[in-house]
């Protein structure tokens, strides 16, 4: 076989392999949007043998932004979680949903009666991060008045 041909079928087979990668990639490649969030602890209130944690969540990405859970002082607890919605507040499920350049407010109930057998006392400085679908975990020092 002659160099020339050699070069040639070389040359043919990696811009094929290079092209067929290139198709894969973009075949398989994700197209939905990525959230990207932000939030403030602005209200804490002491009602009823507890804490109520008040937060504006906002979604700053092009997808929807999924509160799964919360994590406080590096447990996972399960407490009531409240939505404002049109100034009525709800109760919800988890998750909470925030759609993409929206903002909502997200009420947690904090009681001493928790799955995490947490106690909580004014003056009490708790560490608060949100379980999201996104790989990014903010973490913020809370007061409790």
């Amino acid at each position: 076989m002659n160099k020339a041909l050699t070069v040639t079928l070389l040359s043919l087979t990696s811009l094929f392999a290079l092209l067929v990668g290139l198709w894969y990639s973009n075949v398989f490649a994700y197209t939905g949007g990525f959230p990207s969030y932000d939030y403030r602890v602005y209200v804490i209130t002491k009602r009823d043998g507890g804490f109520y944690l008040s937060l504006i969540v906002r979604n700053k990405g092009s997808g929807d932004l999924e509160i799964h859970g919360y994590y406080l002082n590096g447990l996972k607890c399960s407490f009531k979680t409240y939505v404002v919605e049109d100034d009525i507040i709800v109760e919800k499920e988890l998750p909470i949903t925030v759609p993409a350049g929206e903002t909502r407010e997200v009420l947690i109930a904090l009681r001493n009666d928790n799955d995490c057998n947490l106690g909580f006392t004014s003056g009490q400085i708790i560490e608060l991060a949100l379980e999201t679908n996104t790989p990014v975990q903010y973490r913020t020092l809370v007061t409790l008045p």
